[in-house]
């Protein structure tokens, strides 16, 4: 759950198609963060990327820099991103709010690798460790374990935060749990993967009366100093800078996402083949407490200036036929990365089920005409904006997922749907609230003070937060792959929706 507070979503785009002006954050005003001192240096990495493509950069190769960059993008470089509330985090994912989410999730995975005699599982983007870690405690109270527990990860920072959290785990588990740095030839496994499609690269397009067009990054013009904006930490502020600085947190089902391709992009092969860069190559530690003096003027010149700016050219990107229904103007994300994912994923499974929990819509619901202004969308220090190209390293990429493209991918490729449905029917299915009320039980035993069951109080406000249709339950699904399965899914008995990722082409005329 990306938890943050929000700027104003959807805003028109203007013709030429830059960015609405209140719609960038302003200055950091005091917010926790961790030091940035590798900024400057992406920047560079980004700029020189420009320069070797002609001057404009495709946004999905923006996106994969400044998200992975070997010890510069935001996941290479900072492994503290997503925890608990407070401290240096930027988001909070559902295995951090309970262990329950990941003791339910274990209910499905132990139950089809019994019934179709799998003996790996695979995560992909295991995080901060706690769904490994969790995952494993509760595959073993289920009377199951898998001979191996693979993880891929391509960043060597998150790696190495995995591999602390694994430490702490009984031998018996901790010595089931490998990290792969590239798939095997082929593979029979349970693959699950929690939030990892929405942080594959994205591309961007625009309706125009010409077509739909590309949208890319490229160096901005200098500007006189006189034409500057005054700074946007203090009285200058927008009000759109001001309410990222001040709101409260938005629920999570306010929150957009991305859709989808349909051929192998470089992003998606990096992201199953390239190995972890090694941890030489990693920036140095970014000043302790604080930024260096460059980084520091870095920052602050990077709330006053921007040296990215946006340009479109004519491409080709093909349309998916729901988009027929956005108006001109729109602007939406296209999904070639997180398609090609799956379909490198199909070449290497011999026999399993994938499982991937994300939010997002199928075709029809994410192209709706009300939906015009895409859902990328950026975090930091538990808030959102909408302007990725704003101090590229120190916010979270992100799009809702295109569940109808995904199963697309997954068709063409040789692989069967076997179930779509809300996070919360999924958990409910798997028996979410069977766990919750053993859990409270458990904790009631020899409690007499005030208050009373503290931690069932709060396993039951984090259940709360995955079940809820204003939080997690309804904005988060969960899909279901597979090759040669035959046990039924208990996550899917009730409430399975397969047949709204149908494509939808409901509007008339050209794409």
């Amino acid at each position: 759950m990306k938890s943050m507070q929000s700027l104003p979503s959807g805003a028109p785009q203007p013709e030429g198609g830059g960015m609405p002006e209140a719609a960038r954050p302003g200055s950091d005003g005091g917010l926790a963060a961790p030091a940035w001192n590798h900024l400057p240096a992406l920047l560079a990495c980004i700029k020189q990327a420009i320069a070797e493509a002609g001057g404009w950069l495709p946004f999905d190769r923006y996106m994969e820099l400044a998200l992975y960059a070997p010890g510069l993008g935001y996941y290479a470089a900072a492994p503290g991103v997503l925890g608990a509330w407070g401290g240096s985090s930027d988001f909070v994912t559902a295995p951090e709010l309970t262990p329950l989410f990941a003791a339910t999730l274990a209910r499905q995975v132990a139950a089809a690798a019994q019934a179709e005699g799998l003996a790996t599982v695979v995560e992909f983007g295991a995080g901060s460790g706690r769904l490994a870690c969790d995952l494993l405690a509760a595959l073993h109270a289920e009377g199951w374990l898998p001979a191996q527990y693979a993880i891929v990860e391509v960043s060597a920072a998150m790696r190495a935060r995995q591999q602390e959290a694994v430490a702490t785990l009984p031998a018996p588990l901790r010595e089931r749990i490998v990290w792969w740095d590239a798939l095997p030839a082929r593979f029979d496994a349970v693959v699950i993967g929690n939030e990892v499609l929405d942080a594959m690269p994205v591309k961007l397009a625009r309706r125009t009366q010409q077509g739909w067009v590309e949208r890319g990054v490229v160096e901005s013009a200098p500007e006189p100093a006189a034409s500057r904006q005054a700074p946007r930490g203090g009285q200058g502020n927008s009000g759109a800078a001001q309410r990222f600085l001040e709101t409260a947190p938005e629920p999570a089902a306010s929150r957009q996402a991305p859709r989808g391709g349909q051929e192998n992009s470089g992003a998606a092969q990096r992201f199953l083949e390239t190995a972890p860069e090694p941890a030489a190559s990693r920036q140095a530690p970014r000043g302790g407490q604080g930024n260096s003096g460059a980084a520091q003027r870095f920052l602050e010149n990077n709330d006053t200036e921007q040296p990215l700016a946006w340009a479109e050219r004519a491409t080709g990107v093909a349309p998916r036929p729901s988009m027929r229904a956005l108006p001109l103007g729109a602007v939406t994300e296209i999904h070639q990365a997180a398609e090609a994912f799956i379909s490198t994923l199909a070449e290497h499974l011999g026999r399993g089920l994938l499982l991937f929990i994300d939010y997002g819509f199928p075709a029809h619901e994410y192209d709706h005409p009300q939906r015009s202004g895409g859902t990328l969308r950026c975090h930091r220090a538990h808030r959102a904006h909408d302007d990725p190209l704003w101090q590229p390293g120190a916010s979270d990429i992100t799009a809702h997922v295109d569940f109808s493209g995904i199963a697309q991918a997954a068709a063409q490729a040789g692989l069967e749907l076997l179930g779509y449905t809300s996070q919360a029917r999924f958990l409910l299915n798997c028996g979410l609230l069977d766990l919750l009320g053993a859990a409270v039980a458990a904790g009631q035993q020899g409690e007499t003070g005030a208050p009373r069951n503290r931690a069932g109080l709060a396993q039951t406000a984090a259940v709360q937060k995955l079940l809820s249709e204003a939080e997690m339950g309804e904005l988060f699904k969960v899909i279901a792959l597979g090759r040669g399965l035959r046990a039924p899914l208990m996550g899917f008995d009730q409430g399975d929706r397969r047949a709204a990722l149908a494509l939808h082409d409901t509007a008339e005329g050209p794409p």
